[in-house]
């Protein structure tokens, strides 16, 4: 009895003077989720199912590991490949992304949560107000007004700007905070933001981890490994509302995204937590490269593939803007403290 008291307490409550994520811990909780998991929903004919769209388990053990050591998500593999290689629906596309972040993401989530890590709770949960209100509003009047090319470019503008952030933050070395003070004026701009995360998340599935990465990095100049686990939290959150809002919107996803889901699902619940691991793990340049590098990949087959009409241009010069005005806020934070 006290061998299974103490390998609980190695496994589920670390001392807090050491919140280093263990892989046996990792798997344990991955077990878990997926003993969990199979208890619900696995039924006879999983293995024929499975053979069948291999293509989809292969995507996401890609997608769920980048989603859980990346600011980026899974619907960034996910999406992408679904449009572009796949020819899916950007709708269905969409409602794909956010039923495996939903696994995977909140699988990862946990894990961030029982290492034990100081997170900006506050910042956190302001955003996601804003959030749900964003996609709320996206999902009852806005969705249908972009058409589906329109929705693909949206995505890979996204991811440009993700970029652009990411980099800056990467090589500026500047933030080093741990909390987020929040007053009123923060206060609003967390909820602007969130909002605008949660809209782009209702048209691609997938956004508001990013704008929540870009504003704790570069207004609050939070640490960018805090940053990342902030909106892995974020984004699970986001995955999950958006779900339940499109359950009492009565929208149902086609057959076949109940499929892929089903399929992808045990993977992503090893893929994201071992994500979130080898992050603590690894140095911050393997990351750095591998973010860069499916970025790269993302933009370059935007710009092979895909027009760029007029009003995604609109919609690039509109997040461009918005990202600038969070760069010339941080240089004048750098200036005032320096």
């Amino acid at each position: 009895m006290s061998a299974l008291k103490s390998v609980f307490k190695e496994s589920f409550l670390p001392q807090q003077q050491s919140p280093q994520v263990h892989f046996s811990r990792t798997l344990l909780i991955c077990f878990s989720l997926l003993i969990a998991w199979s208890a619900v929903f696995m039924k006879p004919g999983w293995l024929e199912l499975f053979a069948e769209h291999i293509v989809i388990a292969v995507m996401m053990v890609v997608g769920s590991f980048v989603a859980g050591s990346t600011p980026l998500g899974g619907g960034a593999v996910a999406f992408p490949v679904m449009t572009k290689l796949l020819s899916t629906p950007p709708e269905s596309s969409m409602h794909f992304s956010l039923m495996i972040q939903s696994i995977g993401m909140t699988s990862a989530s946990i894990l961030i949560l029982l290492s034990r890590h100081q997170l900006p709770w506050r910042g956190i949960a302001l955003y996601l107000v804003g959030s749900f209100s964003g996609f709320y509003l996206v999902t009852q009047y806005l969705y249908a007004t972009l058409s589906s090319a329109e929705v693909k470019v949206m995505f890979s503008l996204n991811i440009a700007i993700f970029l652009l952030v990411y980099l800056f933050g990467y090589y500026a070395d500047k933030f080093n905070e741990r909390q987020i003070q929040v007053c009123r004026r923060k206060m609003i701009t967390l909820v602007t933001f969130g909002c605008l995360g949660g809209g782009m998340s209702a048209f691609i599935g997938s956004g508001a981890d990013l704008f929540a990465f870009a504003l704790f990095t570069i207004y609050f100049r939070l640490n960018i490994v805090q940053a990342t686990q902030a909106s892995v939290i974020i984004m699970a959150t986001t995955s999950i509302f958006g779900l339940i809002t499109f359950f009492f919107q009565g929208t149902q996803p086609a057959e076949v995204i109940f499929e892929y889901w089903y399929v992808a699902a045990p993977v992503v619940i090893f893929g994201a937590p071992i994500g979130a691991w080898v992050c603590c793990k690894v140095s911050k340049k393997v990351i750095h490269h591998m973010i860069i590098a499916l970025s790269s990949l993302e933009l370059a087959s935007t710009l092979l593939l895909l027009p760029l009409g007029e009003r995604s241009a609109l919609i690039f010069c509109f997040q461009l803007l918005v990202m600038f005005a969070l760069f010339s806020w941080n240089k004048k934070q750098m200036r005032t403290s320096g």
